[in-house]
């Protein structure tokens, strides 16, 4: 099979030659009275198809071909690049980096979805489309055969007249000539626009399709991507950037925790009087008879901070200037 360009133009000629050699075949039917069509319109039908540039189209389909594996050599990178900033570069600089790489991986492979559609529709077109040039061509040059039933074009007159070719063999050989030629132009012109049609509906909008929503979206927070190693503090520990909500212009303020302070009606308590959790009860002995010494200062008790009083003081403690003064009262 024959599938260079060179070939194609081989057979060019070699259709030229037949087209010649069948305008001949016209001429010699009708002299035998057939009613033929003229020679500007089997010139007009060749040179029509003679003027549709095949290599131009294969050339077109081998340059999206070399585009797609570039995009593709460069879409394979992204990843690598991400890696690496992510884990190279921190703070907001670099999450701005980082977002900007992702976007640019998703309009990256946008294009390669685009150019892939594009190349697929452009090399079936041209390869339909060179079949069907190849098969025209090659048969023209078949129907430009300078024999009929074993005689030349020249002497089949005086063959027919001498009675060695019958007539009735030469029309109908004429006859098939015409219409190979006839349908097979007809069917390579439809063929050609019905493929160039597909080839239109397939990459129509290519060029007007938006590309995919960035990773910042306005009235969003910013979704940055997820941080797969921590931050190597100064003991080794790992310590937790906040980079990633760093550009949410639009989350709602953290409340503060309820205390007691802000959710009990009435005056605002002491910092001494607020409610903390309330530890297990501790098992005690019975309390022994006698005066319990009175504690002044402003503590709270045990009813109202919910703070169990530590173990007593010894009776051997020195008593404190309280106990003296409610002595001296008594």
């Amino acid at each position: 099979m024959r599938g260079s360009q060179d070939s194609l133009a081989a057979l060019r000629a070699e259709a030229g030659a037949g087209v010649d050699r069948l305008l001949e075949y016209l001429a010699v039917g009708r002299t035998f009275g057939m009613n033929l069509p003229p020679d500007t319109q089997i010139r007009t039908r060749m040179a029509t198809i003679d003027r549709f540039d095949i290599a131009a189209l294969a050339a077109d389909s081998r340059c999206l071909v070399a585009a797609h594996r570039a995009v593709s050599e460069q879409l394979h990178q992204l990843p690598e690049q991400q890696i690496r900033l992510d884990r190279g570069w921190q703070g907001a600089t670099a999450t701005e980096a980082v977002v900007a790489v992702i976007n640019h991986q998703r309009r990256a492979e946008s294009d390669l979805d685009v150019l892939r559609t594009l190349t697929d529709a452009t090399a079936a077109a041209a390869s339909g489309i060179d079949r069907l040039l190849r098969t025209f061509l090659l048969a023209v040059a078949r129907a430009g055969e300078p024999t009929v039933a074993g005689c030349p074009i020249a002497e089949l007159p005086g063959a027919v007249l001498a009675g060695r070719v019958p007539i009735h063999v030469v029309i109908a050989d004429i006859q098939a000539r015409v219409a190979l030629f006839t349908v097979g132009a007809d069917a390579v012109v439809g063929g050609i626009g019905a493929i160039l049609q597909i080839l239109n509906r397939s990459t129509a909008g290519l060029d007007t399709e938006p590309y995919p929503a960035d990773t910042r979206t306005p009235g969003n927070a910013t979704l940055t991507p997820s941080r797969s190693d921590l931050a190597a503090g100064p003991d080794g520990t790992g310590i937790v950037t906040t980079v990633e909500h760093e550009h949410d212009d639009h989350r709602p303020t953290e409340k503060p925790p309820a205390t007691a302070a802000t959710t009990a009606p009435g005056p605002i308590e002491s910092a001494s009087a607020r409610i903390v959790p309330t530890p297990d009860p501790v098992e005690r002995g019975p309390v022994e008879d006698g005066d319990v010494p009175l504690r002044l200062g402003g503590t709270g008790t045990a009813a109202t901070t919910g703070v169990a009083p530590g173990p007593r003081p010894s009776t051997a403690a020195e008593p404190s200037a309280g106990d003296l003064a409610l002595a001296g009262d008594q």
